[in-house]
């Protein structure tokens, strides 16, 4: 611990070792110790320990367990809008769950959800810079934050943005939704408000925007 170069590259080969000998659960936990320890850049650390898992899935057992770090790994790139990453990593993914039909037809599933969510986000993305220089403007803080919180499904960060957004009901709606008043009515309220917008929107959203009304309902409840 008082020696973190040496950390560093035992970490490190240990991961590689791990990850050349079969045991991908090893290999994973190693580099995202690797990542945190030395606040790496932990897409390429996973991106990397599954590139060489990869080599070395042999059973059943072996391919599932890759299928779920692919699934974290383009989870991850998601969050941090990283679609080039995931653009290369998808037909590895493939690839590599090509012998399991019920697997690869599930990856084969999500892919073509991040296929959609990358042409959402190059549609938002301007607004995204916008906001970088002029975090106000009423125009951008719509456009980014729908994708956030509509495409995305980041409500956390999301809802902000729709705050102070050009959108008189959707600012109502997401102090409201922020401000998450324990009183029934007022949940109750909330989740009908949210159902009445997705009414007006197209898949996926639709989807997405039902699940938080049922989120408050839910609260409601």
């Amino acid at each position: 611990d008082d020696d973190p170069a040496a950390s560093y590259v035992l970490l490190s080969d240990a991961a590689e070792f791990a990850a050349e000998s079969g045991q991908l659960a090893l290999a994973w936990e190693l580099l995202v110790a690797l990542g945190n320890r030395f606040d790496l850049q932990s897409l390429q650390l996973m991106e990397r320990a599954t590139k060489v898992a990869t080599r070395f899935a042999k059973s059943e057992d072996d391919v599932a367990y890759l299928a779920s770090m692919y699934v974290l790994l383009l989870d991850e790139a998601v969050r941090v809008d990283d679609f080039e990453t995931a653009a290369k990593v998808a037909p590895a993914a493939a690839g590599a769950t090509r012998k399991m039909p019920v697997l690869k037809e599930q990856l084969a599933a999500y892919i073509r959800r991040i296929n959609a969510l990358r042409g959402a986000f190059e549609l938002a993305k301007p607004a995204r810079d916008v906001l970088k220089v002029k975090r106000d403007d009423e125009t951008a803080n719509l456009t980014w934050g729908r994708y956030v919180c509509f495409f995305k499904g980041d409500w956390l960060t999301g809802l902000p943005l729709l705050g102070k957004s050009s959108n008189p009901t959707l600012v109502s709606l997401a102090l409201r939704d922020v401000e998450q008043r324990r009183e029934l009515q007022a949940l109750t309220q909330l989740g009908d408000d949210w159902w009445e917008v997705a009414e007006h929107e197209k898949e996926p959203i639709k989807s997405n925007i039902r699940e938080r009304a049922v989120d408050a309902w839910q609260l409601a409840l």
